[in-house]
């Protein structure tokens, strides 16, 4: 019953796979160009070290924008074969379901193949000693595992409604996203700044916010010096907050999907 939304997912991971091989083979072969394997890496993995969150968000981000190609899953339904999927041997929601249940499947594959891609590649360079295990590794795991999940339902809600024109939407979301948390982080006057402060509350972006600071060095991920004030928020709340939002548009979708007349 889910067989065609299977092959898609599996389609979708062939290509983030190839694509992500073929970005290792381009910065190895440039690197390769340049000497780096001839001069071998350098320095202390005290001093020099990269926090493992910051290999996690990165593949949170790559998943997230997987999970937003899946997204319109119920939208595409909605396109031209509504009235055979809704023949099939099971309830309208069921069917949503078990679509989303695979989609969910598909975006944790992806997260675990852009991590072990980022490990094959530190691997090839010796730097593997130079990933650092912060205290709250744990639980940045959760947060970008929970971020490609809130974009997921949230423009699930957003394209549930929608044929075709989910597709747009899709990218608008992307664009309002960045440039919603963009203008937050400007330090508007008021009444801008309380506007773009409660289009943020919606926005998974908002909640992605990392930081880890050396003796030398400061890492920022999604912040900044005006950032949104939910980036100050716990990261126990940050990860609440992306699950809340994940929940509640996967919800809402299936909810207007359900509304939606052939």
């Amino acid at each position: 019953m889910y067989y065609t939304q299977l092959l898609r997912i599996t389609c979708g991971l062939k290509w983030l796979s190839i694509v992500l091989v073929a970005l290792y083979a381009f910065i190895v072969a440039i690197s390769a160009a340049n000497g780096a394997f001839h001069d071998g890496v350098h320095g202390s993995p005290d001093k020099d070290g990269v926090p493992l969150p910051v290999l996690l968000a990165i593949a949170g981000f790559v998943s997230s924008f997987f999970a937003s190609r899946y997204a319109r899953t119920l939208s595409e339904e909605n396109e031209s074969h509504l009235p055979v999927v809704w023949t099939k041997p099971v309830s309208r929601a069921g069917y949503a379901l078990g679509v989303i249940g695979v989609d969910l499947l598909g975006i944790g594959a992806a997260f675990a193949i852009t991590l072990a891609m980022e490990l094959v590649l530190f691997t090839t360079f010796g730097a593997l000693r130079f990933i650092d295990m912060s205290a709250d590794t744990s639980a940045q795991l959760f947060r970008f595992l929970a971020l490609p999940l809130a974009y997921y339902g949230v423009m699930t809600a957003l394209t549930a409604s929608f044929g075709k024109a989910g597709r747009g939407l899709i990218g608008w979301a992307w664009c309002a996203s960045l440039a919603i948390m963009l203008f937050n982080s400007l330090g508007l006057p008021k009444p801008w700044s309380q506007v773009f402060a409660v289009l943020n509350v919606v926005n998974p972006l908002a909640y992605a916010s990392y930081s880890h600071t050396t003796s030398h060095d400061t890492v920022n991920i999604a912040s900044g010096p005006h950032a949104s004030v939910f980036t100050a928020l716990a990261l126990g709340s940050d990860i609440a907050a992306l699950l809340l939002l994940a929940v509640g548009g996967l919800v809402a979708g299936v909810l207007l999907w359900r509304r939606v007349e052939a």
